[in-house]
């Protein structure tokens, strides 16, 4: 059973996206972002002007992907109704995950690796999910759970046989180099009889793939956002 959230009763507000551009407006609660994310408890403490206001702005963000993050913070699940395929989420996922990177949300981050975990075989949806890897690649330092996650999703899935291979040579053309590297390294050490083995990722537990999480095992208060 998940526990109860601890929302409080005073709400900042956050200003996703360009003046220029898409510009949106939310109101969250304090106590639940201060204590998920340490770039909120940050912002919103001392003498910044976002602690005197309590306004914090994301100008470079994109309010669509912020709105999935508080779906995630709130519900802690990001498969909802109304997406007609699986293959529809990828895009978003890796754009929470990377959202969430930069908020240092360990909780939400986890919650996009255990539903990229749970949606299984992308192979029907090879495009999206590389647009995914790409998101995901281009705003990660460096090596991390999630890529080994999305390494052994790739390879643990026939995409050869779903698709042509003058398709999946033009979508492999914008990935990454670090992920083809990482798919490389993968192949010359896994064992040989475990690749043949389709789905292969499942044979290990989603914890395997999770960010250790400090806010949970540190038990950080919100109270140091005031």
């Amino acid at each position: 059973m998940k526990p109860f959230l601890k929302l409080g009763h005073q709400t900042v507000r956050v200003i996703v996206g360009s003046e220029y551009e898409a510009q949106e407006s939310f109101t969250i609660h304090k106590d639940l972002i201060c204590s998920r994310s340490p770039f909120f408890r940050k912002a919103l403490a001392g003498s910044w002007k976002e602690a005197a206001e309590q306004i914090v702005p994301l100008p470079s963000d994109d309010p669509e992907i912020f709105q999935w993050y508080l779906q995630a913070l709130y519900a802690g699940d990001l498969r909802v109704q109304g997406m007609t395929t699986s293959g529809q989420l990828y895009p978003i996922l890796g754009g929470v995950f990377v959202l969430a990177d930069k908020l240092q949300d360990v909780g939400v981050m986890n919650v996009v690796i255990r539903t990229i975990y749970e949606l299984g075989s992308p192979k029907d949806y090879y495009e999206l999910f590389f647009e995914m890897v790409t998101t995901v690649y281009e705003g990660t330092p460096g090596p991390c759970p999630i890529r080994g996650l999305l390494t052994d999703l790739y390879l643990g899935n026939d995409f050869h046989i779903t698709a042509t291979d003058t398709s999946l040579l033009r979508v492999l053309d914008g990935v990454p180099q670090e992920f083809l590297r990482d798919v490389a390294f993968g192949m010359m050490t896994e064992d040989p009889c475990i690749l043949r083995s389709r789905h292969f990722w499942k044979s290990r537990s989603v914890e395997t793939y999770l960010e250790p999480d400090p806010e949970v095992e540190g038990d950080m208060s919100a109270s140091e956002c005031f």
